[in-house]
């Protein structure tokens, strides 16, 4: 049961508020002076750091999401995803966001203290069930998401079948030439020639150095359907 508390991962569309925002600064503040009280010895390791990725590539160390909300040099900046943790020797809390692809929330927290760690579980489900989208949104996204891959399967579905209807028939052309050659009694320096020449076309699919006006034809065919049909 412990294990389906303590984590949860929802998908979005997730849009988090500067009220839930400051929410989970204050949660993270106090989880924060818990972890220490609880620390033995000053020999364990601290870590407390927010990351955010903005959509221009940059990625930015804050201590907390008041100082991104006050800071005027980040205002018009978009945030794509973010990792806010806190780590004190076994007790951790780390809370995700991100946008690309799938936009999800998750959060994890692991305290050795079960009492504080359940008061931190209820302070974080509290923020999470307030804020995690309706069952229909969620399916909406992931929807979206699905005829975007569908799409760029279908391109390569397609662009798979015009590859096959364009090479087949060129192939044949160049086995044909190979096979002319290949069936001659004796061969000369010119035939060995046309044999690589054949060889190179066929590795590196340059049909249009094919000499037939046949593959010409088919080549000019099958590019009309496939420019045409897209």
């Amino acid at each position: 049961m412990r294990e389906i508390l303590n984590q949860k991962k929802g998908l979005g569309p997730w849009l988090l508020t500067e009220e839930t925002l400051t929410k989970i600064d204050s949660l993270m503040v106090k989880a924060y002076e818990d972890f220490v009280e609880l620390a033995e010895s000053s020999n364990k390791n601290y870590t407390k750091k927010l990351t955010i990725w903005f959509s221009n590539g940059s990625k930015v160390e804050f201590k907390s999401f008041r100082e991104v909300l006050m800071s005027e040099s980040f205002s018009n900046q978009i945030p794509e995803e973010f990792e806010y943790v806190i780590e004190v020797g076994v007790n951790k809390i780390n809370i995700e966001f991100h946008t690309k692809w799938l936009n999800y929330f998750q959060y994890y927290i692991l305290c050795e203290d079960k009492d504080r760690e359940n008061n931190i579980i209820y302070d974080m489900k509290s923020i999470y069930s307030a804020e995690k989208p309706k069952l229909f949104f969620s399916v909406a996204s992931m929807l979206r998401f699905l005829s975007f891959a569908f799409y760029i399967l279908l391109l390569y579905g397609l662009n798979s079948i015009y590859n096959l209807h364009y090479e087949i028939p060129n192939n044949k052309v160049i086995k044909n030439k190979a096979y002319q050659i290949l069936s001659k009694d004796s061969l000369q320096q010119e035939d060995y020639f046309e044999l690589i020449k054949y060889n190179t076309i066929y590795n590196f699919k340059l049909y249009k150095l094919i000499e037939d006006d046949n593959s010409k034809n088919i080549s000019e065919k099958y590019g009309t359907i496939y420019i045409y049909g897209t």
